[in-house]
């Protein structure tokens, strides 16, 4: 019955689409010039034209409209607003490109954006995230450190370094990386089962256990931490339980593909 374990894997929780973050819209336009001396008036208007072209382009994005927002960001870019337009708009245009399945574009408006403010959080984020979609882990483990150098206090940054982590097969790396944000952080059902996913990969079965334990206690419906302990005891040779917990997962389990899953694993387990 080694065949469902690769695919539990698949069913670790994958980072949501990179979302519109409220940085591009809480951007205050530049101050009037009234009354000052020495100001390069051209620039500020260029700069304040870009502060509405990044606002008109969220809007269309929150409405889908990609094609539309892409065409307000770059061209907010091309007027080289000065800053927090500049990144703002490298920001968002990476979110279009993101979201549109551009990954080496996106990594490169989110670095664009860092090397403009390295203090846009969200831009560390979204650079994770076409990381992770490209596959490359190393580097999205790089990424989520340099997210938390720059916001300390960030438990998602950590979260994403363990997540990186627990994908390239750096099981002891991954659990000790969730298991550091358990202070604070231990009612979360999504980190005790991705504790527990990183522990199993890890050959550490019983503490294992008792994160999937506390996921499921935590989130009753929660199929995917039945269907971690169904795989623990199954590897700890534990078939009654297995197919105990695989039920269970099936019963609370709303995604279809999930369900195909248990049913998939349950057939085989009562065929031998």
């Amino acid at each position: 019955m080694k065949s469902a374990l690769p695919a539990l894997l698949l069913l670790v929780w994958l980072p949501a689409a990179a979302g519109a973050a409220p940085y591009g819209t809480e951007t205050p336009p530049p101050p009037s010039t009234q009354g000052r001396e020495n100001v390069d008036i051209g620039r500020q208007a260029q700069t304040r034209r870009a502060f509405v072209e990044i606002n008109e382009g969220f809007a269309l994005y929150q409405r889908s409209d990609m094609a539309g927002a892409e065409a307000k960001f770059r061209a907010a870019i091309a007027r080289d607003p000065d800053e927090p337009q500049g990144s703002t708009a490298y920001y968002d245009l990476g979110l279009v490109l993101a979201r549109t399945g551009r990954y080496d574009d996106a990594g490169r408006a989110f670095d664009t954006a860092l090397t403009r403010d390295p203090g846009i959080v969200p831009a560390w984020l979204g650079l994770v995230y076409v990381d992770l979609q490209r596959r490359r882990y190393a580097d999205a483990q790089r990424d989520a450190r340099a997210m938390r150098a720059s916001a300390p206090s960030s438990a998602l940054a950590r979260f994403q370094e363990g997540y990186a982590a627990l994908l390239d097969g750096q099981y002891e790396l991954a659990s000790n990386a969730f298991a550091s944000l358990l202070p604070g952080n231990a009612n979360v059902a999504s980190l005790r089962y991705n504790l527990g996913l990183a522990l199993l990969h890890a050959g550490r079965l019983d503490d294992a256990r008792v994160e999937a334990q506390h996921a499921v206690a935590l989130a009753p419906a929660f199929a995917k931490g039945y269907f971690l302990l169904g795989s623990i005891a199954l590897r700890a040779g534990d078939r009654t339980a297995a197919a105990r917990a695989y039920a269970k997962a099936r019963q609370v389990a709303n995604d279809p593909s999930m369900r195909l899953l248990c049913d998939d694993v349950l057939r085989q387990l009562r065929a031998r």
